[in-house]
């Protein structure tokens, strides 16, 4: 069973280990503290997009 954050971030399903998986769910909570912006995201945490 995917959650929302999987669902919004990665939506082709591809294969997430599990150390992947809480990645993803702590990238979620930023990008909506960005206002929904993937760029902001990265860019306030200094990676690629």
């Amino acid at each position: 069973m995917q959650t929302k954050a999987e669902n919004l971030l990665n939506p082709f399903r591809y294969y997430l280990s599990n150390e992947a998986k809480k990645r993803l769910k702590w990238l979620y909570i930023l990008y909506y503290e960005c206002d929904n912006n993937v760029t902001k995201a990265a860019n306030k945490i200094n990676i690629s997009r």
